[in-house]
């Protein structure tokens, strides 16, 4: 499969069937999503992550392909990789709701699911002021993009547009961060 050939799944089982047949010879995919103000039905992003924590597989990169919609990647993950809270929390859910696979069972070796394991792993949320939030929510790859960074490379993000002493260089960085957000690349600090 090409690097950058997105798949269009119409739903969480479509997505799912896929997985089931291309889960251990596929290295990724790319995932194809229509923006909601487009009124195409697409799988939502959260039921794409679920679908792939059940085969061993991570989301990652997002990429803007039109102003319709975007695509995220997803790869089956490294063996003994960190699982953050939250795909903890998802991997439970589908072990409850029996939807979990052998492969996502294999993929979860010497993790600890308990919800104990699950305090202070997170890091505590850096408020972030209304108007980046704006922006973000503006685009939604931007946005997923941002929320699927290290906590620490957020953080280093948004210092980077705050430690601005004028508004409207804080408001180019900010412009620099959606951009590069939308196209999957890093910020490359200055």
């Amino acid at each position: 499969m090409s690097p950058f050939n997105p798949i269009f799944f119409e739903n969480r089982q479509r997505w799912r069937e896929w997985l089931e047949l291309n889960h251990s010879s596929e290295r990724l995919v790319w995932v194809l999503f229509y923006k909601a103000r487009t009124g195409i039905p697409s799988m939502g992003y959260e039921e794409a992550v679920e679908e792939a924590v059940c085969f061993g597989w991570i989301d990652n990169l997002v990429r803007t392909v039109d102003g319709k919609s975007y695509a995220q990647r997803f790869a089956p993950r490294k063996p003994g990789g960190a699982w953050s809270a939250t795909n903890r929390r998802r991997a439970r859910r589908m072990i409850a709701e029996g939807r979990m696979t052998p492969a996502g069972m294999e993929s979860l070796a010497g993790i600890d699911l308990s919800e104990s394991a699950d305090t202070g792993t997170e890091p505590v949320p850096i408020e972030i002021p209304g108007w980046i939030m704006d922006a973000l929510r503006a685009s939604a790859p931007a946005r997923l993009a941002f929320e699927g960074l290290p906590p620490s490379t957020r953080a280093l993000y948004l210092r980077w547009v705050l430690s601005a002493k004028k508004d409207e260089t804080r408001r180019r960085r900010l412009r620099e961060i959606v951009d590069r957000l939308e196209k999957g690349e890093p910020l490359g600090m200055k």
